[in-house]
């Protein structure tokens, strides 16, 4: 078995799916899915890859290379950070715009709150804005 036909297996068992039930959400035959996870993976299109991720909740990076799935976006605290970023970047470009939502989200996952985004953080996002 390949890296690629082992992930899939343990994604797919982890799911709580037997390979019929897998196949059928799929599109594809139990027969398949059995070949995908006796080595034959890399014969899985492109479609069918994407269905896997979607069913699997996982990406393509990590179903064929292996690299750690991200973890899940907190949609509560991206809000809070669009948020707190309209309040200070009026009149910045999108990017630096951007990069200062990145910030305070990464803070916000982190646990801190709104109070302790410092000055500084700020100001780094404020020389982005000038640079842009």
């Amino acid at each position: 078995m390949t890296k690629l036909s082992k992930r899939l297996k343990r994604l797919r068992v982890e799911a709580g799916l037997n390979q019929s039930q897998f196949a059928k959400a799929v599109g594809v035959t139990r027969a398949c899915v059995a070949r995908w996870e006796n080595g034959e993976a890399s014969s899985m299109v492109v479609r069918n890859a994407l269905s896997v991720c979607e069913i699997l909740n996982t990406d393509l990076n990590y179903l064929f290379h292996g690299k750690t799935k991200p973890a899940p976006l907190e949609l509560g605290a991206l809000q809070k950070s669009i948020t707190i970023a309209d309040e200070i970047s009026d009149g910045w470009t999108s990017k630096a715009r951007a990069s200062i939502v990145a910030v305070i989200y990464k803070m916000l996952s982190e646990g801190e709150t709104k109070s302790s985004i410092t000055l500084s953080q700020i100001r780094k996002a404020e020389k982005l804005n000038k640079a842009a």
